[in-house]
């Protein structure tokens, strides 16, 4: 199926997400209108579809009716069940992430995107991001050599009390929240996880609230996560390569990026100034000042918000017909479920305790 007309998006859900997505997609400048605003409660259904002259339902069924494509935005416990629903309907489908919460349900989704060749896509937008192709165009160039370490951090305080869904055991955590981010970057970056060790931190309910991650990559390059929702961190985003390294920041959202080359020392003693170089080197005017010029900035520019790279690459491969993202493949999305499969607790889950 492919669209030459105007396009029909439908928003599921009506929380922050939801808002930020419709205005994203209500931006990207193409053919395309919020048609329609499914949630559980009719009042807030009709209050965001009010916005963009939209139908309001509490009904799949309906609201799949008056849709070409859906986004999907609800608690996470929700997605399986809409995502599989749109699906079975022939409907184009982009997800929040965590797709689902469980690495069973992803896998059963893929396998339907699959069967039926309707597009599924996990909302991992900061793949689609300029900063982050540029960190691959690095990586393909081979300038800076072999990549060799990512290092990657989101961290900053929440309260159960203002992010209620978060600090739930079963749908939420850290590790659906945050280190899926950390994972689907690592994966883009220096491929599939081959081994993976992990320091989880419960909270009393046992929801994880803190996650340390060590992984090795198929190529053979390492890669260290970070992430919290108790405690602030550097929020960075680093990639070593054999000759110097790249850091985007922030670790979500990034637009600018800076390369730092560095050549290793050709023979063991160049690596010991002497002389007037040396003098020079250990006046500490000298270093204050040669530390404080700041390394190669380059800005790549998302747009008009963080959002529309991946609005606009959802609406292309709509467009297109294609069953599947190129930037966010399914293989990506059932790789970092799988992950994180042993290291998620919760009753009802079908995922092992650590």
């Amino acid at each position: 199926m492919s669209f030459d007309q105007e396009l029909a998006i439908g928003i599921a859900g009506t929380g922050w997400m939801a808002e930020t997505m419709a205005a994203s997609f209500q931006q990207i400048g193409m053919p395309l209108r919020i048609a329609a605003i499914l949630s559980g409660q009719a009042e807030r259904a009709g209050r965001l579809a009010s916005r963009y002259g939209a139908a309001a339902t509490t009904e799949i069924d309906a609201f799949l009716a008056k849709v070409d494509a859906v986004y999907v935005a609800t608690s996470n416990a929700r997605h399986f069940a809409l995502v599989r629903s749109a699906l079975l309907a022939g409907r184009p489908v982009l997800v929040e992430k965590p797709l689902t919460i469980s690495a069973a349900e992803t896998e059963e989704l893929i396998s339907l995107s699959r069967r039926t060749r309707v597009l599924l896509v996990e909302n991992f937008w900061t793949l689609t991001l300029p900063a982050h192709r540029r960190l691959r165009e690095l990586i393909e160039h081979g300038g800076l050599g072999a990549p060799r370490h990512l290092s990657f951090d989101f961290s900053s305080p929440l309260t159960p009390e203002v992010f209620p869904g978060l600090f739930d055991p079963v749908a939420g955590g850290v590790l659906l929240d945050r280190a899926v981010y950390g994972l689907a970057a690592a994966d883009d970056l220096l491929g599939p996880v081959v081994d993976l060790a992990a320091q989880i931190v419960r909270d009393d309910n046992d929801c994880d609230v803190t996650a340390a991650l060590l992984a090795r990559h198929s190529g053979g390059a390492t890669s260290q996560i970070s992430v919290s929702m108790i405690s602030g961190g550097t929020n960075t985003l680093s990639l070593g390569f054999a000759r110097g390294r790249a850091q985007a920041m922030p670790s979500l959202g990034a637009e600018r990026v800076e390369i730092v080359p560095m050549s290793p020392p050709a023979e063991r003693g160049a690596a010991t100034a002497a002389g007037i170089r040396g003098a020079l080197k250990r006046m500490a005017p000298l270093r204050r000042l040669r530390r404080a010029l700041p390394p190669r900035a380059e800005f790549h520019d998302y747009g008009g918000g963080l959002y529309m790279p991946m609005a606009r690459h959802f609406s292309d491969l709509v467009r297109a017909g294609d069953s599947e993202s190129p930037v966010v493949p399914l293989e990506l999305s059932a790789r970092v479920s799988r992950l994180l499969k042993p290291h998620r607790g919760g009753a009802g889950s079908d995922m092992e305790t650590a």
